[in-house]
């Protein structure tokens, strides 16, 4: 062919035409094409040490040539099945226009140099390694560590993989100033309570709602396997974290004072009543001890004007739909709920049982779990500048670590 780089003698330029450096080109074009010849052989026709022996000869050849011979290589190569390891690192550490021939057509590839490519590349060979039909869950967390935007989305929108927890909780931590991203890890398989529940508090009225909806749960099951152990642990003593996790799980939870004594509805009424018009601390600190919660997570509850977490704390603490009804429409409260949205409010409140009203304080207050404190040190990490759309007064990462 008249535009085939590789060009045979009898189609090349006359050797007394050509300059000393135009002959050495053409002798590498040359070598190059015959080598290629050799190695998309199949494997019947050239032994093992054959094969890599030509490899070895076509890697020294290609640090020399132009880049048109060598994107030619590469697309030649892109079949070969067993093309040789050494030279399929070369092609992958080349430009882009080069290797994301390869890594959109090579089909035998493996992770091991994938996941170098994607480590040492550029963003361009990245998004080309995204696009492979077979990338692995290992390649595409390398990927994610480097959060360019093009790639990501391309990431978070493939689901015939699934990603590590710890790729999860990366991209859950660089979610919080990015709906488009909170959206696609909703989509994803891999999300679980502790990611929703923690999205939650910088997610919109859509958003919150989809996570209560796709993470609806009671605690029953877990409450029946372990009740053997109250009467063990409540009257003969027992270890503290598991009288913790027995008063969390505990589905006759009711409402206490600073003395611990059980308190009547109407005191839990007019206790949120004057919480809701004023917060100072000691009333901040008494709302937690109705709830069995942080002060700190009280005061986020309190003053988020989305209405959704009041909610679901009011749901928890066994507060009536009347009562709610009065609590939303309060006159002269510091922090007015948007009254457009006081029916989807009480949709909410109706709607959410007060189990899993329970689960969701415990998970907002749960900052001894491992999993939930790698996520808020994840936050802290990357520096981010919290933007909740439905919190008053942004707060300080370490105040977001302590709240949840």
């Amino acid at each position: 062919m008249a535009n085939d780089p590789f060009a045979r003698p009898e189609t090349a330029p006359a050797r007394d035409q050509l300059s000393e450096l135009d002959r050495a080109a053409v002798q590498r074009q040359r070598m190059a094409h015959g080598l290629c010849d050799l190695l998309v052989m199949p494997t019947g026709k050239i032994s093992v040490g054959q094969r890599a022996f030509a490899g070895d000869i076509l890697l020294e050849i290609i640090a020399t040539v132009e880049i048109h011979i060598r994107i030619d290589v590469a697309t030649r190569l892109a079949g070969v099945r067993n093309c040789p390891p050494a030279l399929q690192r070369a092609i992958l550490k080349d430009e882009p226009e080069v290797a994301c021939i390869f890594l959109e057509n090579a089909p035998h590839i493996d992770d091991a140099l994938l996941a170098e490519c994607a480590r040492n590349g550029s963003a361009a060979h990245r998004l080309a390694l995204a696009r492979r039909s077979d990338l692995s869950a290992n390649v595409a967390d390398v990927l994610l560590e480097f959060d360019e935007p093009a790639t990501t989305t391309l990431l978070l929108r493939r689901t015939e993989f699934t990603l590590s927890p710890q790729a999860i909780d990366t991209l859950l931590a660089r979610s919080v100033t990015n709906p488009e991203r909170q959206n696609l890890l909703l989509g994803r398989q891999e999300l679980d309570p502790a990611h929703g529940f923690i999205m939650f508090w910088w997610g919109d009225a859509q958003r919150r709602r989809r996570i209560l909806q796709r993470f609806v749960f009671n605690r029953s099951i877990i409450q029946e396997a372990l009740s053997d152990l109250y009467r063990e642990v409540f009257t003969l003593g027992g270890d503290p974290l598991a009288r913790d996790i027995l008063t969390m799980l505990d589905r006759r939870h009711r409402p206490r004072g600073t003395a611990g004594q059980v308190v009547s509805p109407e005191v839990v009424l007019k206790t949120l009543i004057y919480a809701r018009r004023s917060a100072p601390d000691e009333l901040i600190h008494g709302v937690g001890m109705l709830a069995g919660i942080s002060s700190k997570l009280a005061a986020r509850i309190l003053r988020d004007p989305g209405g959704e977490p009041f909610a679901i704390l009011s749901k928890a603490v066994g507060v009536s739909r009347r009562d709610f009804y009065k609590l939303l429409n309060l006159p002269e409260a510091e922090i007015e709920f948007d009254l457009d949205r006081a029916d989807d409010l009480m949709a909410l409140f109706d709607q959410i049982a007060r189990d899993f009203a329970r689960s969701i304080l415990r998970y907002w207050d749960w900052s001894a779990n491992p999993r939930i404190a790698n996520i808020m040190r994840l936050i802290d990490y990357n520096g981010t500048e919290l933007n909740m759309p439905h919190t008053i007064a942004r707060q300080s990462k370490n105040q977001l670590a302590e709240g949840l």
